[in-house]
């Protein structure tokens, strides 16, 4: 029996593989790359928020941020309520520490909604529309925020 016919499909086996390898790896690293993007835009958002906020606003508005990457991990991972056994998205620990930064009413008000992660930019940019009176201060908040709902909206 010859070991032709073998030798040139390991060949195209071994071709293919690598293909779908350097494929694969291409998709985690635009991943990467975007979150990566994202990590960033919530950080100067937060520093913005910081800076330009002040009282009860500033502390709601900087929660805001930062729970938002993890509701946007969850809605992007399509994962659906009966995945935990709690019936949650979060474990009771995750849960606890983001009503902790939240509080009861935003939490209740985030779990009826279908979108979460467009509920909370949407409770952000109106933060900002109502603690922005210096049209600069403003122009500047309301550019980067543009450019952080660009990430994961594209069309903006």
């Amino acid at each position: 029996m010859s070991t032709v016919p073998h030798s040139l499909a390991a060949g195209a086996l071994s071709l293919l593989l690598v293909f779908r390898t350097n494929s694969a790896y291409d998709r985690f690293w635009e991943g990467r790359k975007l979150w990566g993007k994202l990590v960033n835009m919530t950080r100067e958002l937060a520093r913005l928020g910081h800076t330009f906020l002040t009282g009860l606003d500033r502390d709601h508005y900087l929660a805001l941020v930062a729970v938002f990457p993890a509701f946007l991990l969850q809605h992007l991972q399509g994962t659906e309520n009966t995945k935990r056994p709690s019936g949650g998205l979060f474990s009771e620990k995750q849960r606890d520490a983001i009503e902790g930064l939240l509080g009861h009413n935003d939490m209740e008000l985030l779990w009826k909604t279908r979108h979460r992660p467009f509920t909370i930019t949407k409770m952000m940019g109106a933060i900002v529309a109502k603690g922005f009176t210096d049209p600069v201060r403003a122009k500047c908040l309301c550019t980067r925020f543009r450019a952080f709902l660009s990430l994961y909206i594209p069309s903006l």
